[in-house]
Order: structure tokens, then sequence, then C-alpha cells
């Protein structure tokens, strides 16, 4: 019922209005893929948009919008000189939808976007734990009746977090992620099989996503919660990332790094060092938002909402003006 309210309520603010009072007039959607089907290693965890309501996004973005690209949305915002509303499109992890699905789509369109990408996937090299996790809670329902095999279960994930197996697979960290190779024993599930599925993008891949006007930012080697790491690694994670991807496609021509799940908790001593040498464009997901880092800019996720893309612009508006607001 408040769901239904809230819908109806934000459907009849104007957008323009909302950009005028909140004195935001750029936007930064995040997305992570774009499938017509169930893609295993994603559905246990988030929700995706099919190409359709994709295409829908895309077609409200540049009714309201300006599509430019990531360096000019980034220059105006430092010289706090945005003239007219703006966007840019933000993609992580580099799945390999991104070259058959979602580019395609954004050439025939004429919107620029930006693909963070996770230099320790490409090639598929190696499985994102959290992809692994939901390969798993698919074979945990093949495997439901199987007493044995769920009983093993049971005892690797003793003393984890959460009511169900499900639920405790779920709570399975970066810092304990060897776990769910160990489940996948059990289950059964074989994670470098998987891998020649190919759910990433290769070398060729980043270099015609490049060569087709994108930009390409780093995520981190292999995309740990920074909140959960040293800031040691924290910086590992950084810059081997961004140096993979300038030595491999040159790309550096400014230094692009989006946070993998969140920069919640990610202290000042990290963009101090990050920015030590050469500045380093970052990138959280806290929605719309200015940040006190200067050189850090929130992007506002897109995916797993119940409220269509005008209602959930106009959301995050409302929810930015109640920040300067308590401010």
């Amino acid at each position: 019922m408040i769901n239904k309210l809230s819908k109806l309520v934000l459907k009849e603010i104007d957008l323009k209005f909302l950009m005028k009072i909140s004195g935001s007039r750029h936007l930064l959607p995040l997305y992570h893929t774009v499938s017509d089907i169930g893609l295993p290693h994603i559905k246990n965890l988030y929700t995706t948009k099919n190409t359709t309501e994709f295409r829908n996004d895309l077609d409200f973005f540049l009714k309201n919008y300006k599509s430019v690209a990531i360096d000019e949305l980034i220059n105006q915002l430092k010289e706090n000189n945005v003239r007219e509303p703006i966007f840019n499109l933000t993609f992580d992890d580099g799945l390999k939808e991104i070259v058959e699905i979602i580019a395609p789509i954004l050439l025939e369109k004429g919107v620029n976007a930006t693909f963070f990408i996770n230099s320790g996937f490409i090639n598929n090299t190696s499985l994102f734990f959290r992809f692994k996790t939901s390969l798993l809670i698919n074979k945990i329902k093949d495997k439901i009746n199987s007493d044995n095999v769920i009983k093993q279960l049971k005892e690797l994930l003793d003393g984890l977090s959460g009511e169900t197996l499900t639920k405790k697979l779920l709570n399975i960290t970066y810092n304990n992620k060897n776990i769910l190779d160990k489940a996948g024993e059990i289950l059964e599930v074989d994670f470098e099989e998987f891998l020649k599925t190919e759910p990433f993008v290769d070398d060729d891949d980043i270099q015609w996503l490049i060569d087709k006007g994108f930009t390409i930012g780093a995520h981190s080697i292999d995309h740990p919660l920074f909140s959960d790491i040293t800031l040691d690694e924290q910086i590992r994670q950084a810059e081997s990332s961004i140096c993979v991807l300038n030595e491999k496609f040159e790309v550096a021509k400014n230094r692009l790094f989006a946070f993998p799940f969140s920069d919640n908790l990610v202290s000042d001593s990290f963009f101090k060092r990050i920015n030590n040498e050469f500045p380093t464009y970052t990138f959280g997901t806290s929605g719309l938002n200015y940040d006190f880092e200067k050189l850090n800019f929130q992007r506002v996720p897109i995916e797993n909402s119940s409220f269509g893309i005008s209602e959930l612009i106009k959301m995050y508006h409302l929810k930015f003006l109640l920040r300067k607001f308590q401010l």
C-alpha cells in the first residue's frame, strides 16, 4: 500500500522542478548487465533489466538529460558548472553482455557509457566469489532431497549467520570466500567449467569497446568490499587494476576507479594515497549525492527497484533534498 502510494505521489512530481530545488543536474546511473534470460551466476544476487526495460530507461534519460562522455561530466562537476542536465551510464564487473547486448543498443541510441572492469576477471581467468554463491544456490534447489549432501553442507556452513543454507551462503564475504570452493565440492559445482561459458569480457572485447568510443575504468582486481580489507590491500586492489588496464589498453587519459560494492567506510587515508602521484577519479554507489572527497563521485544504482525509472530518479532527488535539509 505504501509502495503504491509512493509511486502515485512520485508520478505527479515534476523532475525539472526537483532538479531546480535540489541543485543536482547530473546523473551517473549504475548497472551491471542486461539480459532477456535468467543468468545463473546472477539471478540469486540481484535483478537485471531486460532489453525492453533497458531501452525504456535510455529513452527516459535521453528525454531528460544530455548524454556526455565521463570526462566532460567530471570536468563540469569539478568546475561546479553543470550547464544543463547531463548523464553518463556506468556498468560494473565487465560482464559479457556489455558487448553482446548493451553496447550495440547504446551505439544505436548514441549514448555514452563507462565500463568498470575487474582486472582479475578479464579473459575469464577467475570467477567472482558472489557469482559462485549464486551458482551454489541454484544447485541447492536441485539437491534439496539429498539428505547426505545437505548434511555435509550444513556442517560446512555451521557457525555462519543466516537462518537457511541460502542465507548463510549469501553472508559469505571476501575474507572467507574459500568456503565457497568447499561447498562447490560438496554440491558438485565445477566453477572452472562454468568459466568456459565466458561470463566476462576478454581482451578483444575491451579493445572493441574502446574502438567504439566507450570509456574503460578499473573496478579492483577481484571485487572485495573495501571496508572488509586493510588499507594496504585497498591500495593494491585499486592500483593494480588501474595499471593492468593501462598497460593493456592505454586507457589512462584519466585514472578512473569504481569501488566494488560500495565506498562506505573508506578512509581519507585511501584517497590521499591513491591520489599521491596522479589524480584518480573514483566512484561510489550511494545514490544522488555530493561527496566530501572532491574527486569521488556518487552513482545511482538502477537495478533491484520496484519503481519505474522516472519514479526511481525522482525518489533519489527527494532523498538528496532530505539529506541537504538534515545538514
